[in-house]
């Protein structure tokens, strides 16, 4: 069975393939809103990678719970805002539980 922190970057993983996937589908203008949070949220998932990659950071059950939730969140989002917030709460529990 993967370790927490396989499965956390696995699950991070899925989260920004749809992040990115809802990107591409958004119309111009939205595309053009929600870029900046998109490669926020890309910067710092690539931070907590390399942080759980060199296995200087160990994720906890709470952390993967949480991150299924976000993950969820953005997967049964139906309106532009609902995706926004989910990469706005993704890039801050990213930021405040691995820096």
């Amino acid at each position: 069975m993967p370790d927490t922190n396989q499965q956390f970057l696995k699950l991070a993983a899925d989260f920004m393939n749809e992040l990115n996937v809802r990107y591409m589908e958004a119309d111009l203008d939205e595309q053009i809103e929600l870029q900046a949070q998109r490669d926020q949220a890309m910067r710092n998932y690539t931070q907590a990678r390399l942080a759980l990659l060199k296995r200087s950071v160990l994720c906890k059950p709470e952390d993967l719970a949480q991150m299924q939730q976000l993950k969820q969140k953005l997967a049964q989002s139906t309106s532009f805002r609902q995706i926004l917030d989910s990469a706005l709460s993704f890039a801050g529990f990213l930021s405040t539980r691995f820096f």
